[in-house]
């Protein structure tokens, strides 16, 4: 015993040093390793960790104790002899029942420690080599509050690492121990019942006279409060795999203890936690039917109540985890049990109380979180989706709230950052990244546009008058230009505006698609008391929002896409046609400086672009309203091409919705406007300054001004003519071939003048119109792909001016691209002056756009123009010597746009006729560039990436058993 004591009391100055501050780093290091040591090599840590734990001890040190004796049970069990085995399991449970403290006083991780002990001899010796165990369990339970716990906490140790977390165990002894569970598993739950019950009545008494001012019994409360958390603890790590009938014993009596419990603020956490577990577990219908209960107006009464009063209140970290707890059990009585037993095979049984559960989600929903609404949208989806649940007379009764809801959700919500902004502080708790909340934040509003969209299918009027009251109310609020308002309420309109967009965008989604949509836009209607027309309604919303006239750019945004969510019904109320188009016009225009010239803000170039849109799909739509009236279309479009009114990008889609307006003109008349369109074009196109300028990478260098100092060279008319017409080329080309309709051949044979050929299989196809005018251009644009994947080039680089070479590197759009970040504007600087460009940036975005618009083109023209794509002269080598040879020194993500917007097309779209011709001599070189060069470096790349990792992560030993 002498040399026991001994050693426990070097174990006892090792643990003292490993954890003194004032311990150096050899000395701490030492101490670890003896201690290791003693642990590995030594036949006394029975005794040595027995003596650790006496109660004269610290926890840290009676912790090192129960570690030694944890050790011997795994490492040495089985070189230990009968006896010795019995010794310590009689140890183990004297620890169990006489070496515990006071039950608020002892740490946590001791009783964690002595429970992880029993539970590692459990494993190996039950039950066949210790039968008595539960006996004996049980009378330790009998000595006092402090034994039960640690017999809880057994209970619920051993349930885990059998069921789930013990990975080492032999399948054989995991079976064994499972049923020996189940074979008592009456037993074991009569006794957390009963435990349940004593703890939280004895626990609800001495509350009641805490309240009435008697503090004297607060410390025995916190034992009975916490005996019973730890009840349901245990409870819970049974509950997901035990036999259905131990759940439902004594009538049901777990479910309704845990509904009870809901009410007491110290316990409906892990009650929460318990009935969670419960909704979701599976099975037979006669397993499934008890679980109706939860429906009873007591049950559902008590959760109903909870819930709302949790809603209403003040932010609280426990009472917030909670909401969320209640949250998932609903949705999941919802979602699992509730489908299980009402649907088609089953449509007459509806539950009892099913509108108080309702009314309990519709309470959760309206939360200002975003995670509350986030776990209920998914349910409001499959009700909705049930064709039985969704015509029900009962949840058709809450589309009103859930309409009302959904325009709530559809505003930005509460940035975490922003301290008065509702939901804020819920969004600090819930996430950790502005990335985090930022995606939720879309799901959310997602799954919000889903649930407009199908109470659209089965409300199309609802939906849409709630919409045009919407609308029609904000088109009242938004005050004139020249009414001057504070940057919140301007923040504000512009949330209502977005979400307004949002709501009108999942209507008209679908309301087109109601079987009976005809007779609705025929039929009368009553809009605020008044019957009137639908047709007159809609020409109202319609002219409404062409009546709005502000200069903030982000609510004619907005303003312009529910114009054209409402574009559809323009097909009823043909002479609104022109003015739409003529108001979409006015935003193409829009500035707030009052120069027609720019620069332009960011926000300013979101709303011209959004008003360009529009009139594309105006031109898609109502392109055979357009024919009469297309000549003046297209001189006023060029007219707002003359000097700088818009930017290349806007007279690229302006081109585009000509393009296609074209494609309702009789053959002679297109080919009319694509002459006169591509004629300028094809002139500075196939110029000899273009020709030479990207004849190579250097002279493309020379010519866009990068070999000269920009800070003197930069803002020359010069320089930004040779960048323009090389940009307006490119782009005016894409949107041409993208654009110009190509038939198929069965709707080409009862057209008239379309010129048809035949592959040299015999396959006839229509020629695009624009066939004849764009391929001769498309050979400098494969140059021109040579020259932008030769400006990486080492050798071109040095020719560089040194402060343009950031300009080759990512611009915001790549950066957004690969790491899937949002393109919006919502970190834009609101209200700030216009955009002032560096040459750095302007060059950066020149080269990034053409990038884009020289592989867009070609991609394109595989697609569109089909055959006569693939019989250009020359095409395949030509391919290979100005595109695959020039991507040795592209950067990654530089060669996005040469796979995505090229190869794919070209490889996806190619002729079988011509596989052998074009396809395979371009294809070879390319994919062995990307073997035996792009491949091979990445791998480096991550290989290097991947040994930086693993020398910041130290290695772990595995315990064995």
């Amino acid at each position: 015993m002498a040399a026991e004591q001994q050693v426990a009391l070097q174990i006892i100055k090792a643990v003292e040093a490993a954890l003194s501050p004032s311990t150096t780093q050899q000395e701490r290091k030492e101490a670890y390793e003896f201690i290791e040591q003693f642990k590995a090599s030594s036949p006394l840590c029975v005794s040595v960790g027995v003596l650790l734990f006496g109660r004269q001890n610290s926890a840290m040190v009676r912790h090192t104790g129960l570690q030694l004796l944890e050790h011997a049970v795994k490492f040495n069990w089985n070189s230990m002899n009968a006896d010795e085995q019995a010794r310590l399991k009689g140890i183990s449970l004297h620890l169990l029942a006489q070496g515990s403290g006071s039950l608020p006083d002892e740490p946590f991780h001791i009783k964690e420690a002595l429970a992880r002990l029993v539970v590692e001899i459990t494993k190996r010796e039950w039950p066949q080599k210790w039968g008595s165990l539960l006996p004996d369990l049980n009378n330790i339970c009998t000595m006092g509050n402090v034994q039960t716990e640690m017999v809880l906490m057994v209970l619920l140790r051993l349930a885990e690492d059998v069921i789930s977390m013990d990975s080492n165990l032999h399948a054989n002894r995991k079976k064994q121990i499972t049923q020996e569970l189940h074979s008592h598993m009456d037993g074991l739950f009569t006794f957390f019942i009963e435990t349940l019950q004593q703890n939280t009545a004895r626990f609800r008494s001495l509350k009641s006279q805490i309240e009435s001012g008697n503090t004297s019994c607060e410390a025995q409360a916190a034992v009975h409060q916490r005996l019973a958390e730890q009840t349901l603890l245990t409870l819970a790590g049974f509950l997901d795999w035990v036999k259905f009938g131990t759940l439902y014993i004594k009538n049901c009596i777990i479910l309704q203890m845990l509904c009870l419990l809901l009410e007491e603020d110290s316990l409906k956490v892990p009650s929460c936690e318990c009935l969670l577990i419960i909704v979701s577990r599976k099975g037979r219908k006669e397993q499934q039917i008890p679980m109706l209960k939860l429906f009873s107006k007591d049950a559902m009464s008590v959760m109903l109540s909870a819930a709302q009063k949790s809603v209403t209140a003040e932010f609280d970290e426990r009472q917030y985890l909670f909401l969320k707890r209640l949250c998932q059990v609903l949705v999941t009585l919802g979602e699992v049990q509730l489908f299980y037993l009402w649907n088609s095979d089953k449509p007459k049984e509806k539950p009892p109380n099913f509108k108080q559960y309702l009314k309990a989600m519709i309470a959760f929903s309206s939360h200002e979180s975003l995670t509350l609404p986030h776990l209920a949208n998914g349910l409001w989806l499959t009700l909705l989706r049930s064709p039985v649940i969704s015509i029900d007379e009962t949840f058709q009764g809450i589309f009103p709230s859930l309409l009302d809801i959904a325009k709530a959700k559809l505003f930005k919500v509460g940035h975490p950052e922003e301290e008065d902004s509702p939901g804020s502080v819920f969004n600090r708790e819930d996430f950790n990244s502005e990335r985090e909340f930022t995606s939720v934040n879309g799901q959310v509003r997602g799954e919000v546009m889903d649930i407009i969209r199908h109470l659209t299918m089965l409300h199309p009027v609802d939906t849409f008058l709630y919409g045009a009251d919407w609308l029609l109310q904000r088109v009242t609020q938004t005050p004139a230009p020249d009414v001057k308002i504070s940057a919140q309420e301007t923040e504000k309109m512009i949330q209502e505006w977005d979400g307004l967009t949002r709501y009108l965008d999942a209507v008209m989604s679908r309301f087109f698609k109601v079987d009976n949509y005809e007779e609705i836009i025929q039929s009368q209607v009553t809009f605020r008391g008044t019957s009137v027309t639908f047709v007159e309604l809609v020409r109202e919303c319609i002219q409404s929002t062409l009546n709005v006239n502000s200069k903030v750019p982000d609510i004619l945004s907005s303003v312009t896409d529910a114009t054209q969510a409402l574009y559809p019904f323009l097909k009823y109320k043909k002479d609104l046609l022109m003015e739409v188009l003529k108001k979409m016009f006015q935003v193409v225009l829009f500035n707030t400086t009052g120069e027609p010239k720019g620069p332009w803000s960011p926000d300013v170039l979101h709303a011209r672009r959004h008003a360009c849109g529009a009139i594309i799909k105006i031109c898609k739509e109502f392109g055979d309203l357009l024919v009469p009236v297309f000549d003046a279309l297209k001189e006023h479009v060029k007219s707002l091409f003359v000097g700088e009114l818009v930017p290349v990008k806007d007279r690229c889609t302006l081109t585009e919705a000509l393009v296609i307006a074209s494609n309702k003109l009789s053959k002679e008349k297109q080919n009319e406007f694509l002459i006169e369109l591509l004629t300028p074009v094809k002139k500075i196109w196939l110029s000899d300054r273009i020709q030479g300028a990207i004849s190579s990478p250097e002279s493309f260098v020379s010519f866009i001004g990068m070999d000269q100092d920009p800070s003197g060279y930069f803002q020359s008319d010069k320089l930004k003519g040779r960048r323009f017409q090389i940009m307006l080329s490119v782009t005016t080309i894409m949107a041409v071939v993208r654009s110009c309709a190509m038939l198929n051949t069965k709707t080409a044979t009862t057209g008239e003048g379309l010129s048809i050929g035949s592959m040299p299989n015999g396959t006839p196809y229509v020629h695009n119109p624009c066939a004849s005018y764009v391929l001769p251009l498309l050979r400098n644009i494969i140059l021109l792909a040579n020259c932008v994947n030769g400006i990486h080039n080492p050798s071109v680089k040095s020719s560089i001016f040194p402060e343009y070479l950031a300009s080759l590197g990512m611009h915001d759009l790549d950066t957004s691209a690969i790491y899937v970040l949002p393109q919006g504007l919502e970190n834009k600087d609101k209200g700030s002056a216009p955009f002032v460009p560096t040459p750095i940036s302007v060059t950066k975005g020149f080269l990034y756009h053409l990038a884009d618009s020289c592989y867009h083109t070609l991609g394109f023209s595989a697609l569109c123009l089909g055959h006569d794509f693939y019989i250009i002269p020359g095409l395949a080598q030509l391919m290979v010597d100005s595109v695959v040879k020039s991507l040795q020194h592209v950067p990654n993500y530089r060669l996005r746009f040469v796979v995505r917007n090229f190869f794919k097309l070209f490889i996806l779209h190619c002729p079988q006729c011509d596989y052998q011709n074009v396809l395979v001599p371009v294809l070879s070189p390319f994919f062995g560039h990307m073997l035996q060069v792009g491949l091979p470096d990445q791998l480096k790349v991550l290989q290097s990436r991947s040994s930086k990792t693993q020398t910041l992560i130290p290695s772990e030993g595995r315990e064995k058993t």
